[in-house]
């Protein structure tokens, strides 16, 4: 999982050659911000895949959860239930999602896809969803950049505080090294005991919840979410894992490296900006990602080097 580190060094190397600016206080200063932001949403697809699934409703679920604290936050003294409120939106949808898949046997890809859809109409049910509601003066103060400790604000300190709890949770719990099993053989974990579905099920409610509080945080930084809210989420998200070394199909990963992978989107996007490059360019760019990503962390170094070496001696031959 070093990989991911040694591209973020080279990529942040290539951009103070071609843009200094990207490099300076206030911009490293908004990587650090953004990036963990993306690393907190990367978490849940995180926890998913690992158990051997995909969550493509993870845009929906920050679109209505957005939606939802907004709506009910109107007071500041209904702050605490549309927090609890919104929790249990997106729990909710995680639960959806993981019935689907465990329970109703519906491949996650189409499952979540199914979810998405209809939370997503849900979402346009919400009174106000179409750019009419407003957060709390308060929570845009909380969810903006107020910097505490130098360059870190207090979401960045309480984004890397839950990248290093979990990456705790899955290396030394019993809970962690057993879902990391069940997503790299299910069956085996099967043999032993192990109740797979439930700890499935249980991965897409986790992420779900953890999509409940970064859509508060979206929420609090847009002041007023919209139904479009939590799009650009969707594929970095996903690409963030990848690029980090989860594997799709599941068992091997690393939360900190999927933090390493956000921080990398992040700089990248924000790298193709200065460099005034169409969005197009950052879709063709990060869907690149995900396929190169899929294909390094698949390829069998020594198979490879074996057979190139032994067509090479072939051509010698003749």
């Amino acid at each position: 999982f070093a990989f991911i580190w040694a591209a973020l060094a080279v990529l942040l190397a290539i951009s103070m050659a071609v843009n200094p600016d990207t490099m300076r206080t206030g911009a490293f200063t908004d990587l650090i911000y953004f990036g963990t932001l993306l690393s907190a949403i990367a978490l849940g697809q995180h926890i998913v895949m690992v158990g051997g699934g995909i969550d493509l409703s993870v845009a929906a679920q920050l679109t209505l959860g957005s939606l939802v604290f907004a709506y009910l936050a109107q007071g500041d003294s209904s702050l605490i239930l549309a927090v609890v409120a919104t929790l249990g939106t997106c729990a909710f949808c995680g639960l959806a999602n993981g019935i689907a898949v465990t329970v109703l046997r519906i491949t996650p890809l189409i499952a979540t896809l199914g979810v998405a859809s209809i939370v997503l109409g849900v979402a346009y049910g919400v009174p106000g969803a179409i750019g009419a509601l407003q957060v709390p003066a308060v929570v845009n103060q909380l969810a903006g950049d107020n910097r505490v400790f130098g360059m870190l604000s207090r979401g960045t300190g309480a984004r890397i505080v839950l990248v290093l709890l979990l990456s705790a949770a899955f290396r030394w719990f019993s809970v962690g090294r057993t879902f990391t099993l069940i997503g790299d053989n299910a069956q085996t974990a099967r043999v032993r005991g192990y109740r797979v579905e439930l700890y499935k099920l249980g991965s897409y409610v986790v992420g779900s919840l953890i999509y409940g509080f970064a859509a508060i945080w979206l929420a609090g930084l847009a002041n007023t979410p919209g139904i479009t809210l939590g799009n650009p989420y969707l594929l970095p998200s996903i690409a963030a894992v990848v690029i980090g070394g989860t594997a799709l199909g599941g068992g091997r990963g690393s939360v900190v490296a999927t933090m390493g992978g956000a921080l990398f989107l992040t700089q990248l996007k924000t790298l193709a900006l200065s460099l005034h490059a169409p969005i197009a360019v950052q879709y063709i760019v990060e869907g690149a990602m995900i396929a190169g990503g899929m294909a390094g962390y698949n390829l069998n170094i020594r198979q490879a080097s074996r057979f190139y070496l032994d067509l090479f001696k072939n051509n010698q031959k003749t």
